[in-house]
């Protein structure tokens, strides 16, 4: 009986992950993000004032990582300008 419990314990928790996955990724593309993206903005909102190598050595990537992230982002926003 408890290793049915067990199991259907670890099949729910499997089902919420995959629920919370899903709803991320709904919302991440709704917004033209995806995990790198999210994870350079919590940086950039975390430390004032960093350089792009500092940037890349805080989140573990190529400098020309960061930069090719940047030059992304700067033509998505200048493309969706509503001004």
């Amino acid at each position: 009986m408890a290793n049915k419990y067990g199991q259907l314990s670890h099949q729910m928790f499997e089902m919420m992950t995959l629920i919370r996955r899903l709803s991320l990724k709904t919302v991440q593309n709704q917004h033209g993000l995806h995990h790198g993206k999210g994870h350079v903005l919590r940086e950039l909102m975390d430390h004032d004032n960093l350089s792009q190598t500092e940037l890349a050595e805080l989140i573990g990537i190529r400098p020309a990582s960061v930069t090719g992230l940047l030059e992304k982002n700067g033509k998505r926003s200048a493309g969706n300008s509503d001004a």
